[in-house]
């Protein structure tokens, strides 16, 4: 499971790596095309990717267990992705992080300062994207 959420997350900055050259270039396309043609936004696959964690978290399995590694690929592919909620999702994860950490003893779930790092550079982006987005409105309101 944690590699098929590397995977997804490298998915993701790919999306948004182009997302971005769209954007340069006056286009405002914000979408993957996986090998079925199917359209993907980011949002779909932060979504899987949060399913599939989920799944890793119940999992009776010893060997299907998240990490350290795990969580903070996940937040990481947060930051990249459009999500309004993203920060707050972060947030939860680092939470959910320690708890397991904490009360389970699971020392491979200890957060360390990549961890931490994922969670405000989450943050940041939230903020950036919210600023632009009220820039953008507000411009947009100018030009009526």
């Amino acid at each position: 499971y944690t590699s098929v959420i590397q995977a997804l997350s490298v998915a993701l900055a790919s999306v948004t790596r182009a997302k971005q050259s769209n954007h340069r270039r006056g286009q405002n396309q914000h979408y993957n095309v996986n090998n079925n043609n199917n359209m993907q936004t980011s949002s779909d696959i932060i979504q899987r990717i949060l399913e599939t964690l989920s799944k890793m978290e119940t999992s009776p399995s010893p060997y299907i267990k998240p990490t350290a590694v795990t969580y903070t690929c996940v937040i990481t592919a947060l930051s990249k992705s459009e999500r309004k909620d993203a920060a707050v999702i972060a947030q939860q994860l680092l939470e959910r992080m320690k708890r397991r950490y904490i009360f389970y003893d699971e020392e491979e779930c200890q957060p360390d300062v990549v961890a931490y790092t994922a969670v405000m550079s989450c943050w940041g982006a939230t903020t950036t994207m919210t600023t632009s987005n009220e820039k953008s409105d507000a411009a947009g309101a100018a030009e009526k």
